[in-house]
């Protein structure tokens, strides 16, 4: 299963794909949409031919349900995003269920929140999100280079007078 989670300014953890809802660990994010990419693509034609002049990678939007146990638990998330009129991105996390070591995020802000009601029908509060990305997904990677010393330090053989 692929998982979603959110890490904030402070390196604190959201767990997006919480389906128990009572410990109050997370959340759960429903329909997610905008994980994908976008391309534009210019072209023109010559005869029968097209030929491409230009590929622009567009960043989208992530938007979803997110599935709140009460109040209280919408008002815990909002204490962990923080100030939302803030240029300090958030980073969204997303990882397959074949490689939770490997995962990928996006940084993000929140562009949107619509608290609705409590839902009869699943006994949760359900929240319309919208995380503007303002990045591609990345995904960080540790390089490590070592330097040995090899043979013996220059020394020039003139004395200063």
């Amino acid at each position: 299963m692929r998982s979603f989670w959110i890490e904030n300014a402070e390196g604190r953890i959201w767990d997006l794909t919480n389906q128990n809802l009572d410990n109050g660990q997370g959340s759960f994010l429903a329909s997610p949409d905008g994980l994908g990419i976008r391309t534009r693509i210019r072209s023109f034609e010559v005869e029968n031919t097209f030929f491409i002049e230009e590929i622009n990678t567009q960043v989208q939007s992530i938007t979803g349900t997110l599935h709140f146990k009460d109040y209280p638990h919408f008002k815990r998330f909002v204490d962990f995003i923080g100030n939302v009129n803030t240029d300090t991105p958030l980073k969204f996390y997303y990882s397959t269920g074949e490689q939770l070591e490997k995962h990928w995020y996006k940084l993000i802000l929140i562009g949107e929140l619509k608290k609705g009601e409590i839902s009869a029908k699943t006994a949760t509060l359900q929240v319309r999100v919208k995380f503007d990305c303002i990045s591609r997904w990345k995904q960080d990677v540790e390089i490590s280079i070592e330097i040995a010393r090899s043979g013996n330090a220059l020394v020039y053989p003139y004395i200063y007078p």
